[in-house]
């Protein structure tokens, strides 16, 4: 639906998910450019100091139905946020318990696994979350 998203410009991302180019959205997909991996929205209205924190929740509302965003939920319960405008890779992440930095896994075998698997109640799964917990390299010098 996309293409190459590195190709494209804000404008054009907003104008393929059929979305107007409002300032406020430009100004938050300019910011989510810049985070690397999930983040809050408390930290997409930190870097969006001219909005308040209605207009933000809004947009990224508009933004994850139709595909520009994703929702991310980690083991805190804390619902995070990731910049995938029609990313068609399916990912995970790997999450330090120390630091919390967040590695992005790009390899997922699951869907293949689980039709390896029987199940008497499921005809299908749709979807899947799957997060991994442990100790980034930095963390384990220390």
């Amino acid at each position: 639906m996309y293409g190459s998203v590195d190709n494209m410009n804000d404008h054009q991302i907003l104008a393929t998910a059929k979305l107007r180019a409002t300032t406020q959205r430009l100004a938050m997909l300019k910011e989510m450019r810049k985070i690397h991996g999930p983040f809050t929205v408390e930290r997409l209205h930190k870097m969006c100091r001219s909005m308040d924190v209605v207009t933000v929740y809004r947009n990224i509302k508009s933004l994850v139905a139709v595909g520009v965003m994703r929702e991310v939920r980690l083991k805190d319960a804390s619902l995070r946020y990731e910049f995938s405008p029609g990313e068609e890779t399916h990912h995970h992440h790997a999450v330090c318990n120390s630091c919390g930095y967040i590695e992005e896994l790009s390899e997922c075998k699951m869907h293949s696994l689980f039709s390896q698997q029987t199940s008497k109640k499921f005809k299908s799964i749709d979807e899947h979350v799957l997060e991994f917990f442990g100790t980034c390299n930095s963390c384990s010098k220390k």
